[in-house]
């Protein structure tokens, strides 16, 4: 005779095996572990960006003559550029070392140029070459390692790499930065007219006055 506990049990063992015989084919759920809230004072140190490039370029005409020199990055160093091509005859020093001074340097800013933005570029007047207190044309790679070296005794860029580099200008590349030196070199052909003009008359004139 079947009783109701015989069939209870009987379904109850069913049941449990069914269990057991799906829990073979069902694969283990692992436990979800929650996402961490950002720990405000858990901050990586940044990365380190990329050091700016600051050159000095040697310019070349095309038929190997000194052009002048371009400096690329130098804002820090800007005034040290600018005051290259004093004419007061006064002395320049950085980092320990001594600049003269030269009557045919002349820098300028170019935002614009076939050979690069935002340059500082200073340029000799070829045309005053052999004249007292020129410039020396054979000096002009050794110029521009000075001035690498100045800037680099100086710290001017914390510590950041300068390079010095040459250039060859095509035609049209002397012809643009020369457009950017006009102003200065009709000024200082001016100047020295009016000073020729107003010169010393001769002695016995003079002496009346």
């Amino acid at each position: 005779m079947v009783t109701d506990k015989s069939v209870a049990a009987k379904a109850v063992k069913a049941a449990a095996a069914k269990a057991a015989s799906l829990a073979k084919f069902s694969p283990q759920v692992k436990p979800v572990t929650p996402l961490k809230s950002p720990n405000p004072y858990d901050k990586k140190s940044p990365k380190k960006k990329d050091k700016n490039s600051h050159n000095i370029v040697i310019l070349v005409n095309n038929d190997g003559t000194p052009y002048g020199l371009a400096f690329e990055g130098f804002y820090n160093g800007k005034e040290f550029v600018k005051d290259l091509s004093n004419r007061n005859d006064a002395l320049i020093y950085l980092g320990g070392l001594e600049f003269k001074s030269f009557s045919n340097l002349t820098t300028k800013w170019v935002k614009s140029s076939k050979i690069g933005v935002c340059l500082w570029v200073l340029r000799i007047d070829a045309t005053m070459d052999g004249t007292a207190g020129c410039f020396p044309m054979d000096a002009h790679t050794a110029y521009a390692n000075k001035i690498a070296r100045a800037v680099l005794q100086d710290d001017t860029f914390e510590g950041e790499k300068v390079d010095v580099l040459t250039k060859k200008l095509s035609e049209s590349e002397v012809a643009d930065l020369d457009s950017n030196f006009s102003t200065e070199a009709f000024d200082y052909a001016r100047d020295a007219i009016f000073h020729e003009a107003i010169q010393e008359a001769d002695a016995s004139i003079e002496g009346k006055i």
